[in-house]
């Protein structure tokens, strides 16, 4: 499962990146994946949240899963 939860770190960081965040920000994060990712995510959260800068990581199961390999879908917002 550590491999899975590097895999959501990179996937949410090349987000913050696309979605132009500054390496500083705060951000909530809403997500849904398959139930690999699940397990991974919910086995290392704190330590998701953390690289990430995460204040919140809420799943979601109305997001649309991304197609791709990971299975998995983010909504990033600034934290106020």
């Amino acid at each position: 499962m550590a491999g899975n939860a590097r895999e959501v770190v990179r996937f949410i960081q090349e987000r913050r990146k696309s979605d132009g965040f500054e390496i500083s920000d705060r951000i909530n994060i809403t997500w849904n994946a398959h139930q690999e990712i699940v397990d991974a995510i919910d086995s290392d959260l704190v330590r998701i949240q953390d690289e990430t800068l995460a204040l919140s990581m809420v799943r979601d199961a109305s997001l649309a899963l991304d197609q791709g390999d990971l299975g998995l879908a983010v909504k990033l917002v600034k934290a106020l």
